[in-house]
């Protein structure tokens, strides 16, 4: 069974729900199992095959989520602007406590 998740849904690449494959499905119980633990993934490659002469269960999961750039951009921007108004705030409150500080002495 290979397929796409998307916020722990299986999917195929067109956004159609996957049921399953016809000549072998994976247990239930694993198949809920993985799509709880991926329920907060954008989006992943599953695959999941049985070794036939060892009847072992294999399962392979890729995380395909990819920030594009100008998102990146963005996120790095905002961190800035808030560490620029952050810090003057900051620096006045220890303004402060050293004045007050130094008033004691």
């Amino acid at each position: 069974m290979k397929t796409c998740l998307r916020y722990g849904q299986p999917l195929d690449k067109d956004g159609n729900k996957v049921v399953g494959n016809e000549r072998w499905t994976a247990p239930d119980n694993l198949l809920s199992d993985i799509f709880d633990k991926f329920k907060n993934v954008a989006e992943a490659d599953m695959e999941i095959y049985r070794v036939e002469e060892k009847g072992v269960i294999r399962v392979k999961i890729t995380d395909t989520t990819k920030k594009s750039l100008i998102y990146a951009i963005i996120e790095v921007a905002s961190n800035v602007i808030k560490w620029i108004i952050d810090t003057p705030d900051l620096l006045f409150s220890w303004w402060g406590v050293l004045k007050r500080h130094s008033k004691k002495k």
